[in-house]
């Protein structure tokens, strides 16, 4: 990111500007909500979930939640990453600062591990910061065998959208007047005899 990018007063005006942008896609796009009945009975019975979505859709992420649910959002602590924050934030959102240090992840994993705990849902892009894009990192496994929570899927696709082809990710760039299809995939629970491979093919499954 240029350094002039990092300024705080200049990623608040283009936190601005994209939380305005992306409520004008929200508002004037039409939506199709798939599973989440299912989704919300399910919570009931359960205090919190940890909620993936791919990087590429993580533009539409803070709509995809009632208001007054109680989220919070992974995001990378690096320069692209605190703009995501401040753009998230002006959603209702609180953020858990994120890293690939092996001692901050540690701390990043507590962090998550005490929000859950309280019955706060986590929602985690599984292959950000930098991918590989659609693969998911061991992060996934250790936080659903340590947490007991379940895993929830959320995908999201629109009509009228642009691919960002220069991004690691191909980031998904909504566009107004489209329409807008939610997929919610079924909950995922981690079973005591299930590996990391068994687990992440169920997710795979949601995802794809």
């Amino acid at each position: 990111m240029h350094s002039f990018l990092k300024k705080k007063v200049v990623q608040q005006g283009i936190s601005f500007l994209c939380a305005k942008y992306l409520r004008l896609v929200y508002q004037t796009s039409r939506h199709v909500v798939t599973g989440r009945e299912k989704v919300e009975d399910f919570l009931q019975g359960h205090k919190a979930a940890i909620i993936v979505f791919w990087h590429r859709e993580m533009m539409m992420a803070p709509f995809a939640w009632k208001k007054g649910t109680k989220f919070r959002m992974l995001i990378s602590s690096h320069g692209d990453g605190r703009l995501v924050a401040k753009t998230v934030q002006r959603f209702g959102i609180e953020c858990i600062e994120g890293s690939s240090s092996h001692e901050r992840g540690v701390f990043v994993l507590k962090k998550m591990l005490d929000t859950l705990s309280e019955g706060i849902s986590v929602g985690i892009t599984p292959d950000g910061p930098r991918g590989p894009k659609g693969v998911l990192k061991d992060g996934v496994y250790a936080l659903a065998r340590l947490s007991g929570c379940p895993v929830l899927t959320l995908r999201w696709n629109s009509t009228t959208e642009y691919i960002l082809k220069k991004t690691w990710d191909q980031m998904k760039l909504p566009l107004p007047f489209g329409r807008i299809e939610w997929i919610w995939g079924s909950p995922i629970t981690l079973a005591h005899a299930d590996t990391q491979s068994i687990f992440y093919k169920s997710i795979y499954a949601m995802l794809s």
